[in-house]
């Protein structure tokens, strides 16, 4: 799901060898969110403009000073804050890749 929200939509002049249409295209890129990632994706998507940068402009992470102020609005026990991280790093480390997929 981290992955897929930064992937770039096709292009209209890339053609498939298939002949997929366009529209067919964007379906299916179209991914399905399970019911219970959908709370931690919220958060996820919330901190999409916090991405730490390295000194040769790739992204190296999340700046987590500014998930775990969200995070700590949340009222959660101990527990649930190492899972909730556990789950926003999942989903960072699948999303870094993309990131810094070297453009055309």
């Amino acid at each position: 799901m981290a992955a897929a929200f930064y992937q770039p939509a096709p292009k209209p002049e890339a053609g498939n060898p298939f002949g997929m249409q366009m529209a067919a295209a964007e379906e299916a890129r179209e991914v399905a969110l399970w019911p219970e990632n959908a709370p931690v994706f919220v958060l996820f998507r919330e901190q999409q403009t916090q991405w730490r940068t390295g000194p040769m402009g790739g992204v190296t992470g999340l700046d987590y000073t500014c998930a775990h102020r969200s995070l700590d609005r949340m009222g959660l026990t101990p527990e649930e804050l190492d899972e909730w991280e556990s789950d926003l790093r999942v989903m960072e480390y699948a999303a870094l890749p993309v990131l810094n997929k070297v453009k055309e």
